[in-house]
């Protein structure tokens, strides 16, 4: 069976005070199969043409989600924002100098929750629900 986890970031609800990322609301979500209901497909422009691609609508219901409250030390807080369409798929429109500063901290972020035991216990609680 090909099951799916995802755990953000275009599904996270975020808590800003002043303009500044505070907090995160992870929802770890799983799905016991992909199926042609969940996928859209969207263009890409290069400078080689156009090109369509298939992606996952993170907006369609999971079978299993759960949600993980993480808060985010200063060092590693920002003004920035990722942007979401309708698919809940990243909007690069908004300039480059956003996107490079909120990717640095996104991978910040990613390294602490790697590393916080708590939250791998969610990944592992939606793991084992799935395969129920």
């Amino acid at each position: 069976m090909e099951t799916l986890i995802n755990w953000g970031p275009n599904t996270w609800v975020e808590s800003r005070d002043s303009g500044v990322l505070k907090s995160l609301v992870i929802k770890i979500k799983g799905w016991k199969s992909i199926n042609k209901d969940m996928m859209y497909t969207y263009k890409v422009e290069h400078d080689e043409g156009t090109q369509f691609l298939q992606g996952i609508d993170m907006t369609f219901p999971a079978d299993v989600e759960e949600e993980y409250n993480f808060s985010i030390p200063e060092v590693h807080q920002t003004s920035s924002v990722y942007y979401l369409d309708k698919h809940l798929v990243h909007d690069h429109s908004h300039g480059n100098s956003n996107d490079l500063e909120w990717q640095s901290k996104y991978k910040e972020w990613v390294k602490l929750l790697n590393e916080d035991s708590a939250f791998q216990n969610k990944i592992e609680s939606v793991k084992t629900q799935l395969e129920e």
